[in-house]
């Protein structure tokens, strides 16, 4: 689970109490009892709760969600133009609730 820095919001996987033979990646209110969810990543390609899944930057710097057998169920368009092989790529949860890919001198480039 990834946290913003002021702990208002959390981004991990989780399985709705309405279908728990899915998983999704999401974001929601971090403290607050009852979970309201802000965004879903793979809502319309959900991962089977008894599989594995793997977030990563891929060497394109796009954000990608894979199942266990390496399927993409959802990937970020991150514009790759703007990256090098030397710049470091990091995935943020800002206080705002937004999700963004940022380069190691800030810039954000999704």
């Amino acid at each position: 689970m990834l946290i913003s820095k002021g702990g208002d919001f959390a981004l991990g996987f989780f399985s709705p109490a309405t279908s728990n033979k899915s998983l999704y990646l999401g974001i929601w209110y971090h403290n607050i009892s009852e979970r309201t969810y802000v965004w879903v990543a793979n809502r319309n390609n959900p991962i089977a709760a008894s599989s594995s899944a793997t977030l990563s930057i891929s060497n394109s710097s796009a954000l990608v969600l894979s199942d266990s057998k390496g399927r993409t169920l959802w990937t970020t368009m991150a514009s790759p133009s703007i990256v090098t092989e030397d710049d470091g790529v990091y995935a943020v949860l800002l206080d705002s609730g937004n999700l963004v890919l940022r380069l190691s001198n800030n810039t954000t480039i999704w």
